[in-house]
């Protein structure tokens, strides 16, 4: 199992890969700013703890845990 350091860095990344589109702006630029933002991390880093800790593959799981 992981620290939660390590899991967090996961989730950092894979929500740092998310490409929006770029129209319409109004909606895409305030998801994109609220994701910059750090405060959604602890319940996919959660996803990710609870995937290791019954034995499923958390790189599986990254994706979905951000989305």
């Amino acid at each position: 199992m992981l620290s939660f350091n390590e899991y967090l860095d996961r989730v950092n990344v894979a929500v740092a890969d998310i490409k929006y589109p770029s129209k319409p702006s109004g909606l895409y630029e305030p998801i994109a700013y609220t994701m910059r933002l750090g405060g959604k991390r602890v319940r996919p880093s959660l996803v990710l703890m609870a995937c290791d800790a019954f034995c499923g593959n958390i790189e599986q799981a990254v994706l979905p845990s951000v989305g």
